[in-house]
């Protein structure tokens, strides 16, 4: 999941997938200049003229101006643009993102299923817009954006926004498997791997006592831990919580949600939808209940607060979708059809652990931010709320106190999950960054999380 960036700029910064990928193309993006950079211009340049047609047809491979925006195992990402002096005329983009196909995208069936998804979300705006798909990758949208970051999850305004659209994610039908088998086949491909590892080193220190002075004392101790049991223990405590199977993205952390990058239009979104989020909060510290945009159904509002959620909620809503819509989802290639509980859950865990350190382990971790109850409350109301516009509630399902108790659950997996990924990546990956100590870290947050769990939901493994 960790991919490394190639630019101008410093890559010591990681994140589990590509960083800052819509990046503006300044400092972040630089001009290849080897002679396999200027074959891949001269074939970025044949796929642009051929896809996207109008200017792009009266332009030499020169003449385009091409950057590399970031690479490595998922995706090699390219800028594209027409110079200044072609301006578009039919319809066709200025500037596009070309990304080919990486290392884990190198299996036919995965490479069809990226690009169904990417259509889908691309046709719902819940992505950015696709302008060609070829069997090597796609042309996409060029979007100026940057990446969120760690403390802008937990901002009420963003987790609201976040909330609505990963409702509109989970109830796509999409053309895929549809079976929840994600979860347990992750757990048991990365467990092979850890096992397999821990043969390998065990093979390394037996014919070599030099050779473990090399194996850290964290790996040592990570490999040897009884996942097998621990993980027929985790889906006990999941067999008692029952949770929706829905179409996941199985990896929303800030490095794969995008905001506008100018600063002035992000600020003229955010000050369009102050009224809103004032109703927000006074809705969520009274603890009352909507049916959509605009309909207040709480008989204890003040006059005022009703005249303005029904007086002006046309308006509000348009300035709602306006700013949703310029927050977008990106890096969808672990996504399958999995638990509703673990999307929730994965995604609040993340506000406990930041990807921003430059120094080693590249990674800050909070033990202490996983959301409170009320912290998960605000963002369930506005998911719910934007579910029962979707679809017809289930009661038994489709509540806030059953929601909380899938994210509390599911949080398990989560910290399991990570746990194995990071063991599995320590020795292939050739990205600096701390695996083993992030896979020490979240077992550490697993077994804090798991008595949590059984203490508040007085639960008994047997």
């Amino acid at each position: 999941m960790l991919v490394e960036q190639f630019n101008s700029c410093s890559n010591s910064s990681s994140s589990r997938n590509t960083i800052n990928e819509t990046n503006d193309n300044n400092n972040n993006n630089s001009e290849p200049t080897s002679e396999s950079s200027t074959q891949m211009r001269d074939r970025a340049y044949e796929i642009c003229r051929k896809y996207l047609s109008g200017e792009w047809n009266k332009i030499s491979s020169d003449d385009m101006i091409f950057k590399t925006v970031s690479g490595g195992l998922s995706n090699l990402l390219y800028y594209c643009s027409l110079p200044a002096t072609h301006t578009p005329v039919t319809g066709e983009p200025s500037q596009v993102l070309l990304r080919m196909y990486g290392q884990l995208l190198d299996r036919y069936d995965t490479k069809i299923t990226d690009s169904v998804i990417t259509m889908l979300l691309s046709e719902r705006k819940l992505g950015p817009k696709l302008y060609g798909i070829f069997p090597g990758g796609r042309l996409e949208e060029y979007i100026p954006a940057r990446a969120m970051v760690c403390n802008e999850l937990s901002d009420p305004l963003y987790s609201a926004i976040i909330a609505r659209k990963l409702a509109i994610v989970h109830h796509l039908n999409v053309p895929i498997n549809k079976e929840p088998t994600w979860l347990s086949e992750l757990f048991d491909l990365w467990l092979k791997q850890t096992r397999k590892l821990e043969k390998e080193i065990s093979t390394t220190t037996t014919s070599s006592s030099s050779s473990s002075s090399e194996i850290s004392k964290i790996e040592q101790e990570l490999i040897r831990f009884d996942f097998e049991n621990e993980i027929k223990i985790l889906f006990r405590i999941l067999d008692q919580c029952e949770s929706p199977v829905v179409f996941c993205h199985n990896d929303l952390q800030e490095g794969n949600i995008l905001l506008p990058s100018d600063d002035k239009h992000l600020s003229k979104l955010l000050n369009n939808n102050v009224s809103e989020s004032t109703i927000t909060t006074t809705t969520t510290a009274t603890a009352t209940t909507t049916k959509s945009d605009g309909d207040n159904v709480n008989d204890n509002d003040d006059n005022d607060n009703g005249q303005r959620l029904n007086g002006n909620g046309k308006q509000q809503k348009q300035r709602r979708s306006d700013f949703d819509d310029h927050i977008v989802f990106i890096d969808f290639e672990f996504c399958s059809y999995n638990y509703r509980g673990f999307d929730l859950a994965n995604h609040f865990v993340e506000r406990m652990f930041d990807y921003s350190n430059s120094e080693w382990p590249h990674y800050f971790a909070y033990m202490d931010r996983f959301p409170n109850d009320d912290e998960k409350r605000h963002f369930i109301r506005e998911y719910l709320k934007q579910c029962s516009e979707l679809s017809t509630p289930i009661p038994l399902l489709d509540n806030e106190e059953h929601l909380i108790k899938e994210v509390d659950f599911y949080a398990l997996a989560t910290h399991l999950l990570w746990t194995l990924w990071g063991i599995t990546n320590a020795r292939t990956s050739k990205i600096s960054f701390g695996y083993m100590e992030y896979g020490k870290t979240r077992l550490e947050a697993y077994h804090m999380h798991k008595k949590f769990v059984l203490e508040k939901y007085c639960l008994k493994i047997d």
